[in-house]
């Protein structure tokens, strides 16, 4: 092998390993956790977090000019994703109850960033 097909090799390798990148997995936020603990404080009713639908489905990735695909972790989709950091939020908080008859229901029309 030569000098400049190393050289190719490595910039192609280079360019092509550089084409994604997986979201971190979502942590509650203490801000999120106390602002839903004191509207909870006036609701007795615990609240369950239901279907979260997209109007795009199965959506697992958007483009990025400079980073390539970005996606959720563990191949979730993007309305996967907000749903259970919204029922991790809510289990932190206290407020969350699966069998709950008060239900939060939701659709992501659209993901995107600029």
């Amino acid at each position: 092998m030569n000098k400049n097909t190393k050289y190719i090799l490595i910039t192609f390798t280079a360019l092509l390993s550089a084409c994604s990148h997986v979201s971190q997995r979502y942590s509650a936020s203490a801000t999120n956790v106390e602002q839903i603990r004191e509207i909870a404080k006036d609701v007795s009713a615990k609240i369950s977090v239901d279907q979260f639908t997209a109007t795009e489905k199965g959506k697992k990735s958007i483009v990025c000019r400079a980073e390539g695909a970005i996606s959720a972790p563990d191949n979730k989709t993007f309305d996967e994703f907000i749903r259970d950091a919204i029922t991790d939020e809510f289990r932190v908080a206290g407020v969350y109850d699966a069998k709950s008859l008060t239900k939060l229901q939701g659709n992501l029309d659209s993901i995107d960033f600029s």
